[in-house]
């Protein structure tokens, strides 16, 4: 069975944990459980299926019908609050938290994974590293080789992180080399880091600004009418042009730098708001 200290998802856990707790004391049922915790049996079941979520006020009852010890009644309780965190900013609070109490012998690729997602500087070293040569020696040399301040230290991390996912590795010279291959985005959880990422990526656009020269750089706005009907359309064309810039890189003879380009969609005003509010005032 899998350990608290292993598992992403406590309610995998929890069913498993009930369904030999039971065969030990058959009075430990799924029904005893939601008494204990008085909340609906059938909202219990939902959970254990994986569709709802435990609150933190019910960690008290579950540790004590699970007779955890004070340890594991820690981890339960910010694999909750991991699992049911509303923004980004609390999931990387929380995700930091477990990686400390697994400790690096614990450390899984799901860890590293949701590691790599969160942050900019690894995907650019990846591409770096596809560029240039380099060993694994001189960290102050690779972290000078970036446009926004990054440390030794963070260049070695990133560096040690890419290793533990194989996304690169020495070859015969014992040069550090890109390998193929690519790490989804698809659970929950590394959708959050993704998001983070992305927020970091728009947050150095605005660092890098000033420090890039003009002609090195191209910042455009396009300010457009649109329709929520047809948005789709337009998200389609948004991915078509990354498809071709991805082919246009790949064809490349030559490459000797790592650009970052970020495509941004949002509305910033809205016709639609306008009826709403005229039907609000006559409700009124």
């Amino acid at each position: 069975m899998e350990t608290l200290l292993a598992t992403q998802d406590y309610r995998t856990w929890l069913k498993a944990t009930l369904c030999a707790l039971r065969k030990r004391h058959p009075a430990r049922t799924g029904r005893a459980l939601a008494m204990r915790l008085d909340i609906d049996p059938a909202h219990l079941s939902r959970v254990l299926q994986g569709k709802r979520h435990l609150a933190v006020r019910h960690i008290p009852g579950l540790a004590e019908f699970l007779e955890l010890n004070p340890e594991s009644t820690r981890i339960l309780e910010t694999l909750v609050l991991y699992q049911t965190a509303t923004t980004p900013a609390l999931s990387h609070k929380y995700f930091v938290a477990l990686q400390e109490m697994r400790g690096a012998h614990h450390r899984t690729l799901s860890d590293d994974s949701h590691a790599y997602f969160s942050q900019w500087i690894h995907p650019v070293m990846r591409t770096l590293l596809s560029l240039v040569e380099f060993r694994g020696t001189s960290w102050r040399r690779l972290a000078s080789l970036f446009r926004a301040p990054v440390t030794p230290e963070e260049a070695q991390a990133s560096v040690e992180l890419l290793l533990r996912l194989k996304l690169i590795a020495p070859d015969a010279r014992g040069i550090l080399r890109a390998m193929p291959g690519t790490l989804t985005s698809g659970e929950a959880w590394i959708s959050e880091a993704v998001r983070k990422f992305q927020k970091d990526t728009l947050l150095l656009s605005a660092e890098l600004f000033d420090r890039i020269p003009k002609e090195e750089r191209d910042v455009s706005t396009l300010t457009i009418p649109s329709s929520h009907a047809r948005l789709g359309e337009l998200r389609d064309k948004i991915r078509h042009f990354r498809q071709e810039l991805m082919a246009w890189a790949r064809d490349l003879p030559e490459e000797d730098c790592v650009m970052q380009l970020n495509l941004q969609l949002f509305p910033v005003a809205d016709a639609s708001l306008a009826q709403r509010h005229r039907a609000h005032g006559a409700a009124e």
